[in-house]
Protein backbone atom coordinates (compact mmCIF):
# COMPACT_ATOMS: atom_id res chain seq x y z
CA UNK A 1 0.00 0.00 0.00
CA UNK A 2 1.50 2.87 -1.12
CA UNK A 3 -0.33 6.56 -1.45
CA UNK A 4 0.10 10.12 -1.35
CA UNK A 5 -1.92 13.65 -0.90
CA UNK A 6 -0.28 17.29 -1.61
CA UNK A 7 -1.83 20.79 -0.08
CA UNK A 8 -0.03 24.28 -1.24
CA UNK A 9 -0.88 26.96 1.41
CA UNK A 10 -0.23 30.67 1.61
CA UNK A 11 1.52 32.65 4.04
CA UNK A 12 -1.96 33.14 6.16
CA UNK A 13 -2.81 32.54 9.66
CA UNK A 14 -6.28 31.61 7.82
CA UNK A 15 -4.92 28.68 6.07
CA UNK A 16 -4.67 27.11 9.19
CA UNK A 17 -8.00 26.13 9.31
CA UNK A 18 -8.14 24.60 5.91
CA UNK A 19 -4.90 22.92 6.92
CA UNK A 20 -6.14 21.22 9.96
CA UNK A 21 -9.35 19.75 7.74
CA UNK A 22 -7.12 18.83 4.93
CA UNK A 23 -5.05 16.51 6.95
CA UNK A 24 -7.76 15.26 8.81
CA UNK A 25 -9.45 14.09 5.40
CA UNK A 26 -6.15 12.79 4.40
CA UNK A 27 -5.67 10.37 7.16
CA UNK A 28 -9.19 9.42 7.53
CA UNK A 29 -8.52 8.48 3.84
CA UNK A 30 -4.90 6.52 4.98
CA UNK A 31 -6.90 4.88 7.78
CA UNK A 32 -4.65 6.75 10.26
CA UNK A 33 -5.79 5.76 13.97
CA UNK A 34 -7.52 8.51 15.92
CA UNK A 35 -4.29 9.15 18.79
CA UNK A 36 -1.74 9.31 15.62
CA UNK A 37 -3.96 11.59 13.59
CA UNK A 38 -4.41 14.07 17.20
CA UNK A 39 -0.59 14.09 17.55
CA UNK A 40 0.26 14.89 13.36
CA UNK A 41 -2.52 17.87 13.62
CA UNK A 42 -0.97 19.47 16.38
CA UNK A 43 2.74 18.96 15.02
CA UNK A 44 1.96 20.14 12.00
CA UNK A 45 0.31 23.29 13.12
CA UNK A 46 3.09 23.63 15.66
CA UNK A 47 5.43 23.62 12.65
CA UNK A 48 3.52 25.79 10.05
CA UNK A 49 2.32 28.61 12.54
CA UNK A 50 6.36 28.91 12.52
CA UNK A 51 7.06 29.13 9.23
CA UNK A 52 4.35 31.69 9.07
CA UNK A 53 5.02 33.51 12.26
CA UNK A 54 8.97 33.61 11.29
CA UNK A 55 10.09 31.61 8.69
CA UNK A 56 10.23 34.75 5.47
CA UNK A 57 12.13 38.27 5.43
CA UNK A 58 9.50 40.35 3.44
CA UNK A 59 5.84 39.58 3.39
CA UNK A 60 5.79 38.68 -0.03
CA UNK A 61 3.88 36.35 -1.17
CA UNK A 62 4.97 32.65 -0.05
CA UNK A 63 4.18 29.39 -0.74
CA UNK A 64 4.23 26.25 1.87
CA UNK A 65 3.82 22.51 0.59
CA UNK A 66 2.39 20.12 3.07
CA UNK A 67 2.31 16.20 1.51
CA UNK A 68 1.18 13.46 3.17
CA UNK A 69 2.16 9.83 2.30
CA UNK A 70 0.98 6.53 3.01
CA UNK A 71 3.75 3.57 2.84
CA UNK A 72 2.62 0.34 4.12
CA UNK A 73 2.72 0.96 8.19
CA UNK A 74 3.98 4.38 8.12
CA UNK A 75 2.17 7.30 7.82
CA UNK A 76 4.40 10.52 6.78
CA UNK A 77 3.56 14.43 6.90
CA UNK A 78 6.05 16.66 4.92
CA UNK A 79 6.67 20.49 5.40
CA UNK A 80 8.23 22.08 2.77
CA UNK A 81 9.03 26.22 2.64
CA UNK A 82 11.45 28.57 0.86
CA UNK A 83 11.59 30.24 4.09
CA UNK A 84 15.06 30.55 6.51
CA UNK A 85 16.95 27.71 7.05
CA UNK A 86 15.96 26.12 10.32
CA UNK A 87 16.44 22.45 11.80
CA UNK A 88 13.94 21.78 14.86
CA UNK A 89 15.72 18.82 15.37
CA UNK A 90 18.80 20.67 16.23
CA UNK A 91 18.11 23.49 18.33
CA UNK A 92 18.54 23.30 22.02
CA UNK A 93 16.02 21.72 23.58
CA UNK A 94 14.52 24.11 26.77
CA UNK A 95 14.14 21.89 30.27
CA UNK A 96 10.86 21.01 31.45
CA UNK A 97 9.17 22.90 33.89
CA UNK A 98 8.19 21.68 37.44
CA UNK A 99 4.34 22.04 36.43
CA UNK A 100 2.64 23.48 33.60
CA UNK A 101 1.30 26.59 35.72
CA UNK A 102 4.91 27.79 36.32
CA UNK A 103 6.03 27.46 32.92
CA UNK A 104 7.20 30.38 30.66
CA UNK A 105 5.16 31.48 27.55
CA UNK A 106 7.23 30.61 24.67
CA UNK A 107 10.12 27.91 23.94
CA UNK A 108 8.25 25.03 24.42
CA UNK A 109 6.46 23.85 21.14
CA UNK A 110 9.18 22.54 19.15
CA UNK A 111 9.62 20.32 22.82
CA UNK A 112 5.73 19.56 22.19
CA UNK A 113 6.73 18.69 18.31
CA UNK A 114 9.17 16.40 19.17
CA UNK A 115 7.63 14.05 22.05
CA UNK A 116 4.68 13.91 19.74
CA UNK A 117 6.11 12.65 16.63
CA UNK A 118 8.21 9.22 16.56
CA UNK A 119 10.59 10.11 13.50
CA UNK A 120 11.68 13.40 12.30
CA UNK A 121 13.87 14.21 9.83
CA UNK A 122 14.98 17.90 8.06
CA UNK A 123 17.16 18.74 5.54
CA UNK A 124 17.85 22.32 3.42
CA UNK A 125 17.95 21.52 -0.35
CA UNK A 126 18.06 24.15 -3.09
CA UNK A 127 17.34 27.12 -1.18
CA UNK A 128 13.80 24.85 0.50
CA UNK A 129 13.17 23.55 4.29
CA UNK A 130 11.84 20.25 4.26
CA UNK A 131 10.43 18.55 7.41
CA UNK A 132 9.56 14.86 7.66
CA UNK A 133 7.08 13.40 10.17
CA UNK A 134 6.70 10.06 10.33
CA UNK A 135 4.43 7.69 12.32
CA UNK A 136 4.03 3.66 12.72
CA UNK A 137 0.17 2.84 12.41
CA UNK A 138 -0.89 -0.53 11.66
CA UNK A 139 -2.02 -1.95 8.34
CA UNK A 140 -5.20 -0.99 7.15
CA UNK A 141 -7.71 -4.15 7.00
CA UNK A 142 -7.52 -5.87 3.63
CA UNK A 143 -4.75 -3.67 2.35
CA UNK A 144 -1.54 -5.74 0.34
CA UNK A 145 1.58 -5.39 1.82
CA UNK A 146 3.97 -3.63 -0.97
CA UNK A 147 7.44 -2.81 -0.23
CA UNK A 148 8.47 0.65 0.81
CA UNK A 149 9.29 3.31 -1.69
CA UNK A 150 12.72 4.34 0.12
CA UNK A 151 11.70 7.66 1.11
CA UNK A 152 10.32 7.36 4.94
CA UNK A 153 12.81 8.61 7.22
CA UNK A 154 14.81 6.12 9.22
CA UNK A 155 13.19 4.78 12.52
CA UNK A 156 15.19 6.47 16.17
CA UNK A 157 13.82 5.71 19.32
CA UNK A 158 11.77 7.91 21.53
CA UNK A 159 13.05 9.99 24.39
CA UNK A 160 16.58 12.27 24.29
CA UNK A 161 18.25 9.84 22.44
CA UNK A 162 16.82 10.35 19.15
CA UNK A 163 18.01 14.24 19.36
CA UNK A 164 20.80 15.70 17.40
CA UNK A 165 23.53 17.43 19.14
CA UNK A 166 22.78 21.24 20.32
CA UNK A 167 23.81 23.83 17.45
CA UNK A 168 26.68 25.99 18.26
CA UNK A 169 26.73 29.70 18.56
CA UNK A 170 28.12 30.43 15.15
CA UNK A 171 25.44 27.84 13.86
CA UNK A 172 22.58 29.52 15.53
CA UNK A 173 23.35 32.96 14.44
CA UNK A 174 24.01 31.67 11.08
CA UNK A 175 20.30 30.64 11.24
CA UNK A 176 19.49 33.68 12.10
CA UNK A 177 15.95 33.56 12.83
CA UNK A 178 15.87 30.48 14.35
CA UNK A 179 15.46 31.64 18.22
CA UNK A 180 12.39 33.55 17.09
CA UNK A 181 11.00 30.49 15.19
CA UNK A 182 10.60 28.58 17.91
CA UNK A 183 9.56 31.44 21.12
CA UNK A 184 5.49 30.15 20.82
CA UNK A 185 4.30 27.78 23.48
CA UNK A 186 1.62 25.54 21.55
CA UNK A 187 0.76 23.79 25.24
CA UNK A 188 -3.24 24.33 24.03
CA UNK A 189 -3.14 23.29 20.84
CA UNK A 190 -3.93 19.95 20.87
CA UNK A 191 -6.87 20.99 23.31
CA UNK A 192 -8.47 23.72 21.12
CA UNK A 193 -8.40 21.46 17.77
CA UNK A 194 -10.60 18.63 20.14
CA UNK A 195 -12.90 21.37 21.75
CA UNK A 196 -16.36 22.17 20.42
CA UNK A 197 -16.16 25.35 21.72
CA UNK A 198 -12.99 26.07 19.66
CA UNK A 199 -13.57 24.26 16.77
CA UNK A 200 -12.34 26.15 13.71
CA UNK A 201 -10.52 28.67 15.40
CA UNK A 202 -7.25 29.25 14.20
CA UNK A 203 -4.72 28.55 16.88
CA UNK A 204 -2.70 32.09 17.19
CA UNK A 205 -5.90 33.52 17.66
CA UNK A 206 -6.40 31.81 21.35
CA UNK A 207 -3.53 29.71 21.91
CA UNK A 208 -1.13 32.58 24.29
CA UNK A 209 -4.46 33.68 26.05
CA UNK A 210 -5.50 29.85 27.03
CA UNK A 211 -1.67 29.07 27.89
CA UNK A 212 -2.17 31.97 30.56
CA UNK A 213 -5.26 30.81 32.19
CA UNK A 214 -5.49 28.63 34.79
CA UNK A 215 -5.84 24.98 35.27
CA UNK A 216 -8.11 23.36 38.16
CA UNK A 217 -7.27 19.29 38.72
CA UNK A 218 -10.66 17.52 40.68
CA UNK A 219 -10.70 14.22 42.24
CA UNK A 220 -13.81 12.29 41.73
CA UNK A 221 -16.86 13.21 43.71
CA UNK A 222 -15.47 17.18 44.26
CA UNK A 223 -18.14 19.98 43.08
CA UNK A 224 -16.81 22.23 41.00
CA UNK A 225 -19.90 24.43 40.79
CA UNK A 226 -22.97 24.21 42.90
CA UNK A 227 -26.36 25.86 42.77
CA UNK A 228 -26.79 29.49 44.09
CA UNK A 229 -22.88 29.79 43.64
CA UNK A 230 -21.54 33.15 41.25
CA UNK A 231 -19.41 32.16 38.90
CA UNK A 232 -17.39 34.48 37.09
CA UNK A 233 -15.63 31.52 34.35
CA UNK A 234 -16.53 29.12 31.68
CA UNK A 235 -14.76 26.32 32.32
CA UNK A 236 -13.42 23.36 29.53
CA UNK A 237 -13.29 20.18 30.71
CA UNK A 238 -9.85 18.71 29.32
CA UNK A 239 -9.59 15.33 30.83
CA UNK A 240 -12.11 13.10 33.21
CA UNK A 241 -15.87 13.21 33.23
CA UNK A 242 -17.80 15.57 34.78
CA UNK A 243 -22.11 15.16 35.64
CA UNK A 244 -24.48 18.33 36.18
CA UNK A 245 -26.69 17.42 38.70
CA UNK A 246 -30.34 19.04 38.91
CA UNK A 247 -31.43 17.88 41.76
CA UNK A 248 -28.16 17.26 44.28
CA UNK A 249 -24.67 16.41 43.71
CA UNK A 250 -25.17 12.75 44.21
CA UNK A 251 -28.62 11.30 43.06
CA UNK A 252 -28.70 9.24 40.06
CA UNK A 253 -30.31 11.86 37.78
CA UNK A 254 -27.49 13.29 35.72
CA UNK A 255 -26.19 14.97 32.38
CA UNK A 256 -22.69 13.70 31.44
CA UNK A 257 -20.02 16.29 30.30
CA UNK A 258 -17.49 14.51 28.34
CA UNK A 259 -13.66 16.19 27.66
CA UNK A 260 -13.62 19.12 25.17
CA UNK A 261 -17.28 20.61 26.16
CA UNK A 262 -17.91 23.88 28.42
CA UNK A 263 -19.55 24.35 31.63
CA UNK A 264 -20.69 27.86 32.88
CA UNK A 265 -21.20 30.01 29.86
CA UNK A 266 -24.54 30.61 31.11
CA UNK A 267 -23.70 32.28 34.02
CA UNK A 268 -21.69 34.57 32.21
CA UNK A 269 -23.79 35.56 29.62
CA UNK A 270 -26.80 36.05 32.12
CA UNK A 271 -24.75 37.09 34.85
CA UNK A 272 -26.70 35.00 37.45
CA UNK A 273 -26.13 32.31 40.04
CA UNK A 274 -25.33 28.55 39.12
CA UNK A 275 -28.47 26.90 39.13
CA UNK A 276 -26.94 23.17 39.14
CA UNK A 277 -24.71 20.77 40.72
CA UNK A 278 -21.33 20.19 38.84
CA UNK A 279 -19.02 16.82 39.82
CA UNK A 280 -16.43 15.14 39.05
CA UNK A 281 -17.39 11.51 38.05
CA UNK A 282 -13.55 10.47 37.88
CA UNK A 283 -10.18 12.45 38.36
CA UNK A 284 -10.64 15.65 36.02
CA UNK A 285 -8.58 18.46 34.74
CA UNK A 286 -10.64 21.42 33.49
CA UNK A 287 -9.60 25.00 32.20
CA UNK A 288 -11.17 28.27 33.82
CA UNK A 289 -11.25 30.85 31.18
CA UNK A 290 -11.95 33.86 33.10
CA UNK A 291 -15.18 36.52 32.39
CA UNK A 292 -12.99 38.89 30.74
CA UNK A 293 -10.63 36.35 28.51
CA UNK A 294 -13.93 35.33 27.47
CA UNK A 295 -15.80 38.64 26.29
CA UNK A 296 -12.90 40.65 25.28
CA UNK A 297 -10.57 37.47 23.53
CA UNK A 298 -13.29 34.98 22.78
CA UNK A 299 -16.41 35.57 21.62
CA UNK A 300 -15.12 38.80 19.01
CA UNK A 301 -13.45 35.53 17.08
CA UNK A 302 -16.45 34.82 14.48
CA UNK A 303 -15.76 31.10 14.97
CA UNK A 304 -16.07 31.03 18.63
CA UNK A 305 -19.71 33.10 18.65
CA UNK A 306 -20.97 30.56 15.66
CA UNK A 307 -19.61 27.68 17.89
CA UNK A 308 -21.38 28.79 21.06
CA UNK A 309 -24.26 29.70 19.90
CA UNK A 310 -24.17 25.73 18.23
CA UNK A 311 -23.21 24.75 21.58
CA UNK A 312 -26.19 26.72 23.52
CA UNK A 313 -28.88 25.44 20.77
CA UNK A 314 -27.83 21.88 21.18
CA UNK A 315 -27.91 22.08 25.12
CA UNK A 316 -31.01 23.71 24.83
CA UNK A 317 -32.73 21.02 23.11
CA UNK A 318 -31.05 18.33 25.32
CA UNK A 319 -32.81 19.90 28.24
CA UNK A 320 -36.15 20.37 26.35
CA UNK A 321 -35.48 16.64 25.93
CA UNK A 322 -35.15 15.90 29.76
CA UNK A 323 -37.98 18.17 30.57
CA UNK A 324 -39.92 16.51 28.66
CA UNK A 325 -39.30 12.98 29.30
CA UNK A 326 -39.53 14.04 33.16
CA UNK A 327 -42.54 15.53 32.27
CA UNK A 328 -43.69 11.82 30.90
CA UNK A 329 -42.20 9.75 33.88
CA UNK A 330 -43.82 11.84 36.29
CA UNK A 331 -47.41 11.63 34.91
CA UNK A 332 -46.57 7.64 34.23
CA UNK A 333 -45.01 7.61 37.67
CA UNK A 334 -47.83 9.39 39.26
CA UNK A 335 -50.96 7.16 37.52
CA UNK A 336 -48.90 4.27 38.85
CA UNK A 337 -48.92 5.87 42.19
CA UNK A 338 -52.68 6.45 42.12
CA UNK A 339 -53.12 2.78 40.98
CA UNK A 340 -51.20 1.49 43.83
CA UNK A 341 -53.16 3.33 45.99
CA UNK A 342 -56.15 2.16 44.80
CA UNK A 343 -55.04 -1.42 44.63
CA UNK A 344 -54.39 -1.14 48.15
CA UNK A 345 -57.54 0.25 48.81
CA UNK A 346 -59.22 -2.80 47.38
CA UNK A 347 -56.50 -5.58 49.26
CA UNK A 348 -57.32 -3.96 52.58
CA UNK A 349 -61.25 -4.58 51.78
CA UNK A 350 -60.93 -7.40 51.16
CA UNK A 351 -58.90 -8.30 54.96
CA UNK A 352 -61.57 -8.61 57.83
CA UNK A 353 -62.16 -5.53 58.83
CA UNK A 354 -62.35 -4.01 62.73
CA UNK A 355 -60.14 -3.58 65.83
CA UNK A 356 -60.88 -6.31 67.30
CA UNK A 357 -62.98 -8.35 64.95
CA UNK A 358 -66.56 -9.71 66.35
CA UNK A 359 -66.71 -7.05 68.78
CA UNK A 360 -70.02 -8.34 69.52
CA UNK A 361 -68.84 -11.60 70.93
CA UNK A 362 -68.29 -12.65 74.27
CA UNK A 363 -66.69 -15.71 73.58
CA UNK A 364 -63.99 -14.76 71.91
CA UNK A 365 -61.38 -11.91 71.44
CA UNK A 366 -59.53 -11.50 67.89
CA UNK A 367 -57.33 -8.93 66.59
CA UNK A 368 -54.69 -8.90 63.23
CA UNK A 369 -53.26 -5.90 61.40
CA UNK A 370 -51.14 -6.30 57.87
CA UNK A 371 -48.24 -3.81 56.94
CA UNK A 372 -46.92 -4.05 53.34
CA UNK A 373 -43.41 -3.72 52.83
CA UNK A 374 -45.04 -1.17 49.92
CA UNK A 375 -48.16 -0.16 48.59
CA UNK A 376 -49.68 -3.42 48.40
CA UNK A 377 -48.07 -6.99 49.90
CA UNK A 378 -48.35 -10.58 49.63
CA UNK A 379 -49.36 -11.23 52.92
CA UNK A 380 -52.93 -12.09 54.19
CA UNK A 381 -55.49 -12.50 56.83
CA UNK A 382 -58.63 -14.32 57.21
CA UNK A 383 -60.64 -15.13 59.93
CA UNK A 384 -64.95 -15.79 59.62
CA UNK A 385 -67.51 -17.84 61.27
CA UNK A 386 -68.72 -20.91 58.82
CA UNK A 387 -71.02 -22.03 61.90
CA UNK A 388 -72.29 -20.41 65.39
CA UNK A 389 -69.38 -21.62 67.30
CA UNK A 390 -66.70 -22.79 64.49
CA UNK A 391 -64.53 -19.63 63.54
CA UNK A 392 -61.96 -20.11 60.52
CA UNK A 393 -58.61 -18.46 60.91
CA UNK A 394 -55.92 -18.12 58.38
CA UNK A 395 -52.85 -16.68 58.15
CA UNK A 396 -50.55 -16.50 55.19
CA UNK A 397 -47.60 -15.32 52.88
CA UNK A 398 -47.62 -15.16 48.94
CA UNK A 399 -43.58 -15.50 47.85
CA UNK A 400 -42.81 -11.72 46.43
CA UNK A 401 -44.33 -8.14 47.05
CA UNK A 402 -45.87 -5.46 45.05
CA UNK A 403 -48.65 -5.91 42.98
CA UNK A 404 -48.09 -9.73 41.56
CA UNK A 405 -48.05 -11.18 44.60
CA UNK A 406 -51.09 -8.84 46.08
CA UNK A 407 -53.06 -10.63 43.06
CA UNK A 408 -51.74 -14.27 43.83
CA UNK A 409 -53.06 -13.25 47.49
CA UNK A 410 -56.74 -12.32 45.86
CA UNK A 411 -56.61 -15.98 44.26
CA UNK A 412 -55.94 -17.71 47.07
CA UNK A 413 -58.16 -16.23 49.41
CA UNK A 414 -60.93 -16.84 47.33
CA UNK A 415 -60.35 -20.55 47.00
CA UNK A 416 -59.66 -20.66 51.12
CA UNK A 417 -63.45 -18.87 51.73
CA UNK A 418 -64.68 -21.29 49.25
CA UNK A 419 -63.73 -24.26 50.66
CA UNK A 420 -63.86 -23.06 54.10
CA UNK A 421 -67.79 -22.41 53.87
CA UNK A 422 -68.48 -26.19 52.80
CA UNK A 423 -66.90 -26.79 55.81
CA UNK A 424 -63.75 -28.98 54.82
CA UNK A 425 -61.51 -29.78 57.59
CA UNK A 426 -57.90 -27.68 57.31
CA UNK A 427 -55.99 -30.35 55.57
CA UNK A 428 -58.42 -30.87 52.62
CA UNK A 429 -59.11 -27.00 52.43
CA UNK A 430 -55.13 -26.84 51.80
CA UNK A 431 -55.35 -29.60 49.06
CA UNK A 432 -57.98 -28.31 47.44
CA UNK A 433 -55.95 -24.69 47.41
CA UNK A 434 -52.16 -26.06 46.42
CA UNK A 435 -54.34 -28.09 43.24
CA UNK A 436 -56.44 -24.75 42.67
CA UNK A 437 -52.82 -22.42 42.93
CA UNK A 438 -50.59 -25.12 40.69
CA UNK A 439 -53.09 -24.72 37.36
CA UNK A 440 -51.81 -21.44 35.16
CA UNK A 441 -48.87 -20.97 37.40
CA UNK A 442 -46.28 -19.74 34.54
CA UNK A 443 -44.72 -17.70 37.40
CA UNK A 444 -44.09 -20.30 39.38
CA UNK A 445 -45.57 -18.29 42.09
CA UNK A 446 -46.25 -19.81 45.78
CA UNK A 447 -47.97 -19.13 49.39
CA UNK A 448 -46.90 -20.77 52.73
CA UNK A 449 -49.81 -20.75 55.00
CA UNK A 450 -51.53 -21.79 58.48
CA UNK A 451 -55.39 -21.93 58.37
CA UNK A 452 -57.46 -24.00 60.94
CA UNK A 453 -60.83 -24.07 62.74
CA UNK A 454 -61.74 -22.93 66.39
CA UNK A 455 -64.61 -24.28 68.66
CA UNK A 456 -65.68 -21.15 70.51
CA UNK A 457 -67.23 -23.40 73.04
CA UNK A 458 -64.85 -26.48 73.54
CA UNK A 459 -61.28 -24.04 72.61
CA UNK A 460 -60.03 -27.04 70.56
CA UNK A 461 -58.12 -25.87 67.43
CA UNK A 462 -57.85 -28.24 64.20
CA UNK A 463 -55.36 -26.95 61.79
CA UNK A 464 -52.97 -27.43 58.86
CA UNK A 465 -49.90 -26.39 57.59
CA UNK A 466 -48.50 -24.99 53.96
CA UNK A 467 -44.69 -24.48 54.98
CA UNK A 468 -45.64 -21.55 57.35
CA UNK A 469 -44.38 -20.53 61.10
CA UNK A 470 -45.64 -22.35 63.68
CA UNK A 471 -47.74 -20.32 66.05
CA UNK A 472 -47.54 -19.78 69.56
CA UNK A 473 -49.67 -20.66 72.47
CA UNK A 474 -50.20 -18.27 75.67
CA UNK A 475 -50.90 -19.34 79.00
CA UNK A 476 -50.53 -17.95 82.69
CA UNK A 477 -46.97 -19.75 82.28
CA UNK A 478 -46.20 -18.23 79.38
CA UNK A 479 -45.92 -18.86 75.56
CA UNK A 480 -44.73 -22.29 73.56
CA UNK A 481 -44.51 -23.00 69.83
CA UNK A 482 -47.12 -25.15 68.48
CA UNK A 483 -46.29 -28.18 66.51
CA UNK A 484 -47.38 -28.49 62.90
CA UNK A 485 -47.97 -31.19 60.35
CA UNK A 486 -44.91 -31.01 58.09
CA UNK A 487 -46.75 -29.60 54.34
CA UNK A 488 -45.14 -28.34 51.63
CA UNK A 489 -45.47 -24.82 49.71
CA UNK A 490 -49.03 -24.43 47.99
CA UNK A 491 -48.79 -23.69 44.35
CA UNK A 492 -45.61 -26.29 43.58
CA UNK A 493 -46.65 -30.04 43.39
CA UNK A 494 -50.19 -30.52 41.98
CA UNK A 495 -50.13 -34.16 43.90
CA UNK A 496 -49.17 -32.95 47.11
CA UNK A 497 -51.25 -33.73 50.47
CA UNK A 498 -51.52 -31.87 53.74
CA UNK A 499 -52.48 -33.55 57.32
CA UNK A 500 -54.07 -32.05 60.16
CA UNK A 501 -53.13 -31.39 63.99
CA UNK A 502 -55.22 -29.94 66.84
CA UNK A 503 -54.57 -28.58 70.50
CA UNK A 504 -57.17 -27.23 73.04
CA UNK A 505 -56.86 -23.71 74.76
CA UNK A 506 -58.41 -22.93 77.86
CA UNK A 507 -60.16 -20.08 79.00
CA UNK A 508 -57.98 -17.30 79.13
CA UNK A 509 -55.33 -18.37 76.70
CA UNK A 510 -53.69 -16.91 73.79
CA UNK A 511 -53.28 -17.84 69.66
CA UNK A 512 -50.76 -15.97 67.79
CA UNK A 513 -50.33 -16.58 64.41
CA UNK A 514 -47.49 -14.18 62.03
CA UNK A 515 -45.63 -14.59 58.95
CA UNK A 516 -41.74 -14.41 58.84
CA UNK A 517 -41.66 -10.74 58.06
CA UNK A 518 -42.20 -10.33 61.93
CA UNK A 519 -38.75 -12.37 63.23
CA UNK A 520 -37.16 -11.52 60.24
CA UNK A 521 -37.72 -7.49 59.86
CA UNK A 522 -33.95 -5.90 59.83
CA UNK A 523 -32.45 -2.89 61.80
CA UNK A 524 -30.54 -0.91 59.44
CA UNK A 525 -27.24 -3.53 60.40
CA UNK A 526 -29.10 -6.68 59.06
CA UNK A 527 -29.77 -7.89 62.32
CA UNK A 528 -33.19 -9.60 62.09
CA UNK A 529 -35.40 -9.58 65.14
CA UNK A 530 -35.39 -13.60 65.49
CA UNK A 531 -37.89 -16.28 67.05
CA UNK A 532 -36.29 -15.44 70.51
CA UNK A 533 -36.81 -11.90 70.65
CA UNK A 534 -40.75 -12.16 69.66
CA UNK A 535 -41.42 -14.67 72.38
CA UNK A 536 -39.35 -11.96 74.85
CA UNK A 537 -41.70 -9.50 73.23
CA UNK A 538 -44.84 -11.72 74.02
CA UNK A 539 -43.52 -12.67 77.50
CA UNK A 540 -43.33 -9.10 78.40
CA UNK A 541 -46.85 -7.98 76.82
CA UNK A 542 -49.28 -6.97 79.19
CA UNK A 543 -52.26 -9.33 79.87
CA UNK A 544 -54.78 -7.43 78.30
CA UNK A 545 -57.25 -8.09 75.01
CA UNK A 546 -56.27 -9.34 71.16
CA UNK A 547 -55.60 -5.10 70.58
CA UNK A 548 -52.78 -4.90 73.07
CA UNK A 549 -50.67 -7.65 72.41
CA UNK A 550 -51.32 -6.63 68.82
CA UNK A 551 -50.04 -3.22 69.01
CA UNK A 552 -47.11 -4.50 71.38
CA UNK A 553 -45.52 -6.56 69.00
CA UNK A 554 -45.88 -4.16 66.39
CA UNK A 555 -44.15 -1.72 69.01
CA UNK A 556 -41.74 -3.77 69.36
CA UNK A 557 -40.71 -4.86 65.69
CA UNK A 558 -40.62 -1.07 64.93
CA UNK A 559 -38.50 -0.05 67.81
CA UNK A 560 -35.49 -2.79 66.55
CA UNK A 561 -36.06 -1.63 62.92
CA UNK A 562 -36.27 2.24 63.81
CA UNK A 563 -34.92 3.82 60.68
CA UNK A 564 -34.36 1.12 58.31
CA UNK A 565 -36.07 0.62 55.36
CA UNK A 566 -39.08 -2.30 55.82
CA UNK A 567 -37.63 -5.36 54.28
CA UNK A 568 -40.97 -7.69 54.03
CA UNK A 569 -44.78 -7.65 55.01
CA UNK A 570 -45.58 -7.98 58.38
CA UNK A 571 -48.86 -9.60 59.66
CA UNK A 572 -50.00 -10.88 62.59
CA UNK A 573 -53.24 -12.06 64.08
CA UNK A 574 -54.25 -12.69 67.98
CA UNK A 575 -57.07 -14.77 69.29
CA UNK A 576 -58.04 -14.43 73.04
CA UNK A 577 -60.14 -17.15 74.32
CA UNK A 578 -62.62 -16.12 76.73
CA UNK A 579 -65.04 -19.08 77.19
Amino acid sequence: MSAARELRLRNDFAELRRMSEWLADACAAFQVPQGLRFDLDIAANEAVTNIISYGFENSASHQIVLRVSRQRDRVAPEIDDDGRPFDPLRYPEPATPASLEEAPIGGLGVKLMRGLIRDCRYERRDGRNRLVMAGTCPMPQGATPLEPSGEAAPSRPRGSDRRRRTMTPEELSAAGIAERRSQRDRRRAGFISASRFLSGVPYHLVEDVLARCSVRNLNKGDVLLAPGQMNDCMHLLQEGQLRIHLDSPDSGDFIPVQPVDCIGELSILDGKPVSAYVVAHEPSRVLAIHESVFWEVLLPIPEVAKNLFRVLSERMRLNNELILQRMKDHLVLEQLRQELRIARSIQSSMLPAGWPMFPGRGDVDICASMDPAEEVGGDFYDAFFVGRHRLFLAVGDVSGKGVPAALFMARAMTVLRTEALRGRPPHEILDWLNASLCENNDASMFVTILCGLFDTRSGRFTYSNAGHNPPYAGRAGGYYELPVPRGPLAGIDPDARFSSAECRLARGDTLVLYTDGVPEAMDAAQRPLSEGRLVSLLQAAPRGSARDLVEAIRAGVAGHVQSAARSDDITLMVLRHRG
